[in-house]
């Protein structure tokens, strides 16, 4: 089955208490600038991922959920990270929902994005917002 955000359920699937949200293609472009060529995307998708393990490795107990826009794009992750795809729709209305959905349970949720508005919707429900800077300083470089 491929990770899609089309339909997903919302449940909680770790019991973690800090659950890092980030809007994967803002801190792409962020991190690493513009791309030469399509295939460049898939690889700073897959070293974003890398570095939002790292971020993970060095912050327990939490986890992550890496959210990009469009379709399902083999980028794979593990150690308490999940990608998802907002296909259908944006990634920020998916990081918004999920953050809801984290409030309920009484989740710590920090929304990763340089998205002025994304992080300005992030406040109003009670998370806090970072920019992808932190993902650099957890991977040592």
């Amino acid at each position: 089955m491929r990770p899609s955000y089309s339909g997903y359920n919302v449940e909680i699937m770790s019991r973690r208490e800090t659950t890092l949200l980030v809007d994967g293609s803002n801190a792409v472009h962020a991190l690493f600038g513009p791309f030469r060529a399509p295939r460049d995307a898939d690889a700073w998708e897959r070293e974003l991922v890398r570095r939002v393990e790292a971020w993970v490795a060095g912050n327990p107990p939490s986890d992550a959920e890496v959210v990009f826009d469009g379709g399902w794009r083999k980028v794979s992750a593990g150690g308490g990270v999940r990608v998802l795809f907002a296909e259908g729709s944006t990634a920020d209305a998916v990081i918004l929902e999920r953050a809801r959905a984290l409030r309920h349970y009484k989740r710590k949720v920090t929304v990763v994005t340089w998205d002025r508005d994304l992080a300005d919707a992030s406040r109003a429900e009670e998370a806090r917002v970072a920019g992808p800077e932190v993902l650099m300083a957890a991977s040592g470089r």
